[in-house]
């Protein structure tokens, strides 16, 4: 008789959990969400999703693509010492937290921010890597046109060009990738009639306007248990980051590189709340990318009993948090 195996989870047990979870989620509602884009574009899409079954249609998908990617990501580079699923289910539950709330904008920046990482992974190669690094940027630089709240996102493309130690050429190819976007849509509102610098100035005024976060955010789920699973996955990302340092130096090259670029995506993360300090949401859903591959790494890392009492634990809390409007 097989022992139950959280690390080892076939395909399909793994993905069948993650909709379940995140049919829970989703089905017991979503609060209305307004624009929270302070830039043109991300409230012109903001507005294209806001009947809210188009919304919950974009969040599913973004967050199945996401856990898909982001699995896929971990078992190509050899991030965790096991081939493993684990992260599909890991990050429907960080992400759940937050995403009722998730506007579209939100949204398509956190599935941005996937894809500039799938491709900048690949970029540790001793060959010019050029069509990557310009992909990747340009993904990157998407990400403010949506919402100024992601601006901290693009200090972490400098930290990436010097970790996967890419030449002074592709440094440049990058900046290129990364400023077009801007370029781009100022171009296009400047054909609209605006002035050539109005992007420019969106984006400074949205700057301008952060502050320190005085509040929670505003969950759809039990308070309670909600609190409750954020304070365990934020117990257990200390947990995972003090691992790491510990064992970063053994690490060989590429893992080494990747998990620096994932510290530094976390970090990040966290410097979007204050640009958005009234949705917590953002840096939320964005933050949940670099956890999850944080926390899988630390729960491979101690084994099959201690990642199976964990990861029940987890399942055990979301179900009481997500079905709860249900029994209440």
């Amino acid at each position: 008789m097989n022992r139950p195996d959280a690390i080892r989870q076939p395909l399909a047990i793994a993905l069948l959990t993650s909709v379940v979870l995140l049919l829970l989620i989703l089905l017991h509602g979503s609060v209305p969400v307004g624009s929270t884009a302070d830039m043109p574009l991300g409230a012109i899409i903001d507005r294209l999703f806001a009947a809210p079954v188009l919304l919950q249609l974009l969040r599913a998908l973004v967050t199945l693509a996401n856990a898909v990617l982001l699995s896929g990501l971990i078992v190509r580079y050899g991030l965790c010492p096991t081939r493993t699923y684990l992260p599909m289910p890991l990050y429907v539950l960080l992400s759940g937290l937050f995403l009722p709330t998730a506007s579209a904008s939100t949204l398509l920046i956190v599935l941005l921010l996937m894809l500039h990482l799938n491709r900048m992974t690949a970029c540790f190669r001793r060959s010019y890597q050029f069509e990557h690094l310009f992909i990747a940027s340009l993904y990157l630089g998407l990400t403010p046109m949506l919402s100024t709240a992601a601006t901290p996102l693009l200090l972490s493309l400098a930290a990436a060009l010097f970790l996967y130690r890419r030449t002074a050429r592709e440094a440049i190819v990058a900046l290129v990738g990364v400023a077009l976007p801007t370029l781009f849509c100022s171009v296009i509102w400047w054909s609209t009639g605006a002035d050539w610098n109005h992007m420019l100035l969106q984006w400074g005024a949205g700057l301008a306007a952060a502050a320190v976060p005085d509040a929670l955010p505003a969950f759809t789920v039990s308070r309670i248990t909600a609190l409750t699973l954020l304070g365990l996955c934020g117990v257990l990302l200390l947990l995972a980051i003090l691992r790491l340092y510990r064992t970063l130096p053994a690490l060989r090259p590429r893992p080494r590189s990747i998990y620096l670029h994932i510290l530094w995506l976390m970090l990040c993360s966290a410097a979007t709340l204050f640009f958005c300090p009234i949705r917590p949401e953002v840096a939320g859903t964005l933050a949940a990318l670099p956890a999850t591959v944080l926390i899988t790494s630390y729960l491979t890392f101690h084994g099959r009993r201690y990642a199976l009492t964990v990861y029940l634990l987890l399942i055990a809390v979301a179900l009481i948090a997500f079905i709860s409007p249900f029994v209440i």
